[in-house]
C-alpha cells in the first residue's frame, strides 16, 4: 500500500513539475512549483509515517528540493526585473538657469510654480531674492529682499497673484507679502513662543481662503492663522510618536492641497496626510532603501488627486504613489548630469507632466517629466 502511495506521489510530481515548467516564464506558475514542491515533499513525510519504512527515495527527494530552490531563484529575480522597470531615468527637459554666466542662483531653498498665469518661482537664498520664470524657462524678472526679508525659505503665490515668502529678519522669522510686481505690501509676525517655548516655523503653505498653515518643528504642530497673521487655532501631529522622537523627527514642506496637509517625515520614511482640521486621514510609503520605498522623504505633492509624488533626499529621486498609497513607479537616481539629482530637497509640479526638482548642491533646479506609465494623462498640482 505504501508502495503504490509513493509511487503514485512520485508520477504527480514529475507530472506537476514538466507542465509548469513549460511555462516557467509566467510569475505566477513559478509561484505554483514552489507550492507543488511544498505538497511533495509533505506527501513523502506522510509516506515515511505511514509505511513504516526507515528510507526515502533520496534522489526524489533531492530533485523535488532542487527544482524549488531553483524556482525560488527565478522567483526573486523576475521580481528584480519587474521591481526595475518601475524604477527608471529622469526624462530631462532643461535646467532653469538666468541668463548669463556669473548671476545664477545660489542656493535654491524653494520652488514654486503659479498654475494661474504659468509661472516659476523659485526662492533664491544664496542671493537674497525671488526668481521668476516662464513656463519654459525663460527669465522674467527677480526682486530682492533688501530690507524686508533675509535667506527666504519658502515661497507661494496666492490666487489673488500676491506672492508670500517664509524669511528671516532681524526680528526673528515673518512672512512678507509683495504683489506680482514684487513691491512689498506687509509683514506678518510669527510668535516667537508658544506655550512658553521657542519656535521654529520651518515650512509654510496657503489654502484658498489664504489661511496660512505653519509647521513648528519642536512642538510638532501645526498653526494655523488667518491672512492678516491672527491667530484661529494650532493641533498637534505624530501622536503616535514619543515626545523625543517628535523632538528628533525631520518634518520636511507641508502642503496644502485638496482638503489635505501632506507632510512628509524623513527620519520615518513617510509622508502623513491629515485633513486641514487635523484629523489623520492615512500614510504613503514605508521606510527603507529598496525600489518603492522611502530613505528620506522631505517633499510631496498630490497630482490630479490621485497620484502622490515623493522627493527622496537620500535616494536621489521622486517615489510615486497612488491615493491610497500603492507604489506605482519612480524615476530620477543620484548623479550630477543633466537629469540626474544629487541630495535634492525641491519638488514642484508644472504644466502638463512636467516637474521641477531642486538641490543646493551646484544650485540647481531642473525641469523634467514624469514618465508615461506613472502618469499617462496630463498632470497638475493646483490647489482645488
Amino acid at each position: 500500500m505504501s508502495a503504490k502511495i509513493e509511487q503514485a506521489t512520485i508520477s504527480i510530481n514529475r507530472e506537476i513539475c514538466s507542465t509548469l515548467k513549460s511555462n516557467e516564464d509566467s510569475f505566477g506558475s513559478i509561484f505554483m512549483l514552489v507550492a507543488s514542491e511544498i505538497v511533495i515533499l509533505f506527501s513523502y513525510y506522510i509516506v515515511f509515517v505511514f509505511s513504516g519504512r526507515k528510507y526515502l527515495n533520496r534522489a526524489e527527494i533531492f530533485r523535488s528540493l532542487k527544482s524549488m530552490g531553483l524556482a525560488l531563484m527565478l522567483m526573486l529575480t523576475f521580481g528584480s526585473v519587474a521591481a526595475v522597470e518601475l524604477a527608471v531615468p529622469a526624462e530631462f527637459s532643461y535646467e532653469v538657469r538666468i541668463p548669463g554666466k556669473f548671476d545664477q542662483i545660489k542656493r535654491p531653498a524653494s520652488v514654486f510654480y503659479d498654475h494661474e498665469l504659468d509661472e516659476l518661482f523659485v526662492a533664491d537664498a544664496g542671493n537674497n531674492r525671488i526668481v521668476i520664470f516662464d513656463k519654459n524657462g525663460n527669465f522674467i524678472f527677480e526682486f530682492s529682499g533688501t530690507s524686508h526679508f533675509s535667506s527666504p525659505s519658502e515661497v507661494t503665490v496666492d490666487e489673488n497673484g500676491l506672492i508670500w515668502v517664509l524669511a528671516s529678519s532681524q526680528t526673528g522669522r515673518h512672512i512678507s507679502v509683495f504683489d506680482f510686481d514684487g513691491l512689498f505690501l506687509r509683514e506678518i509676525e510669527l510668535p516667537g513662543e508658544l506655550d512658553g517655548q521657542l519656535t521654529r516655523f520651518s515650512s509654510f503653505d496657503l489654502d484658498r481662503d489664504r489661511n496660512i498653515y505653519l509647521i513648528e518643528r519642536y512642538s510638532a504642530q501645526i498653526i494655523v492663522l488667518d491672512s492678516l497673521g491672527n491667530f484661529k487655532t494650532k493641533f498637534g501631529i505624530l501622536k503616535d510618536y514619543t515626545p523625543k522622537e517628535r523632538e528628533e523627527e525631520f518634518i520636511g514642506r507641508i502642503r496644502v492641497q485638496n482638503g489635505l496637509l501632506l507632510i512628509p517625515c524623513g527620519n520615518s520614511g513617510v509622508v502623513y496626510l491629515y485633513s486641514t482640521g487635523g484629523n489623520l486621514v492615512s500614510a504613503v510609503g514605508y521606510k527603507g532603501n529598496s525600489v518603492g520605498s522611502l530613505s528620506f522623504p522631505v517633499s510631496a505633492i498630490m497630482v490630479n488627486d490621485s497620484l502622490v509624488l515623493v522627493l527622496d533626499k537620500h535616494r536621489h529621486n521622486v517615489v510615486c504613489f497612488d491615493r491610497e498609497g500603492k507604489f506605482i513607479g519612480e524615476f530620477g537616481g543620484r548623479g550630477i548630469t543633466p537629469g540626474w539629482f544629487y541630495h535634492p530637497t525641491l519638488l514642484e509640479v508644472g504644466i502638463g507632466n512636467s516637474v521641477y526638482i531642486g538641490q543646493i548642491f551646484n544650485g540647481k533646479v531642473q525641469a523634467c517629466r514624469i514618465p508615461e506609465f506613472i502618469c499617462p494623462s496630463e498632470a497638475g498640482g493646483k490647489k482645488e
